[in-house]
């Protein structure tokens, strides 16, 4: 039996009420009790979706704090820094504007030095 593309899809989000691609959406991934894992489409599509999280972020401080402190921690570094390594060796952008950057970066230390 052949599955139908899910990219092909429409589905309606529960913010906007818009019907939708099914690529507009997030994949969720949902663990059962058994342990088998499966995918699910979000309820909100990705821009509703990016908008709440936004306005949860300038609204509520405990939740920027939140953030602010899950970020300070050497396990969240290490991730930060694993996920850089990935996207400058996968994004051409990136890799480009990274570049760049070291190079303004290290043109202005070399001239406080002097």
């Amino acid at each position: 039996m052949k599955m139908s593309d899910p990219r092909n899809k429409t589905k309606t989000c529960s913010r906007c009420q818009h019907e939708l691609p099914s690529t507009d959406f997030y994949r969720q991934k949902r663990t059962n009790s058994a342990g088998e894992t499966h995918y699910h489409l979000s309820a909100a599509c990705k821009e509703c979706w990016k908008e709440d999280r936004r306005l949860k972020y300038e609204i509520d401080p405990a939740h920027r704090q939140y953030h602010r402190d899950w970020a300070d921690t050497p396990k969240q570094r290490e991730l930060a820094k694993k996920r850089a390594k990935i996207r400058y060796h996968t994004d051409p952008e990136f890799k480009q504007r990274r570049l760049a950057y070291n190079r303004k970066y290290y043109e202005a230390k070399k001239e406080q030095e002097q």
